[in-house]
């Protein structure tokens, strides 16, 4: 889904074709809703929580927002960041399936200050493909139920991973992690943020800025990885070594 953003004067706008517009104003903590006759409401809702909420959070909040899922671990929120189709949410579940709590799916807000990345939650709908509920559902062990989070509040940010999937050749399907430097890991992260155009040169000053503080605060890595359930075990395991491993 798309939609696009102006700027008028002390106003904002977002146009979501077909679903509804939100209007603000800046420095304000309201936002309007104009929903289309015959829209189901559902779909505004998803249209909020999905793309209105962030952008508005980007624009009015000092927040960074990345196209990404993650869980909350005891050590910090872990995001997964990727395109449509890449496995986020296949991911984040399967570690909220191993005792961690879902924090976000396909968005994560991210705020940058006082020497911190920290992520806010915000209330989301858990979207896995037809693919992965299948695997999940077919597990014997099955993993326990993920607790639900509190939409709204804050962690610091632990790790972020950037997914850099293979379509299966004739091989073993095969994984692997690399972790980034700082221009690698602009270069890996700076495609997968929302931003709310057009943008004045401040505010492109203050996005590079905070995409640098946060590549400097936090560690990144690539995963690269076979599109098979079959590595996806061996894959999380090796996620949680990793995390594990930056949180000591």
């Amino acid at each position: 889904m798309s939609a696009w953003g102006a700027l008028a004067g002390c106003r904002r706008y977002v146009n979501v074709p077909g679903v509804a517009e939100f209007r603000w104003v800046a420095g304000s903590d309201i936002v309007e809703v104009a929903p289309l006759a015959g829209v189901d409401p559902d779909l505004v809702q998803d249209v909020i929580q999905g793309m209105a909420t962030p952008l508005f959070l980007q624009s009015e909040k000092g927040h960074e927002v990345l196209h990404a899922s993650a869980v909350a671990t005891a050590s910090g929120v872990v995001g997964f960041c990727g395109y449509s189709g890449d496995g986020k949410s296949t991911l984040a579940h399967a570690l909220a399936l191993r005792g961690n709590t879902p924090w976000a799916d396909d968005l994560v807000a991210l705020r940058v200050a006082d020497g911190e990345a920290t992520a806010t939650a915000l209330p989301f709908r858990p979207n896995l493909r037809a693919a992965s509920r299948s695997y999940f559902g077919s597990q014997s062990a099955g993993g326990r139920a993920p607790a639900a989070i509190v939409p709204w509040s804050t962690a610091r940010v632990r790790v972020l991973f950037v997914l850099d999937p293979r379509e299966p050749g004739s091989s073993t399907a095969t994984f692997r992690l690399e972790r980034l430097s700082g221009s690698e890991a602009m270069d890996a992260l700076l495609p997968h943020g929302l931003r709310l155009l057009p943008l004045d040169r401040n505010s492109e000053r203050q996005i590079l800025i905070a995409y640098l503080n946060l590549v400097a605060l936090i560690p990144l890595f690539r995963i690269e990885y076979t599109r098979s359930f079959s590595v996806l075990p061996r894959l999380l395991a090796d996620v949680e070594r990793r995390v594990a491993a930056e949180s000591g």
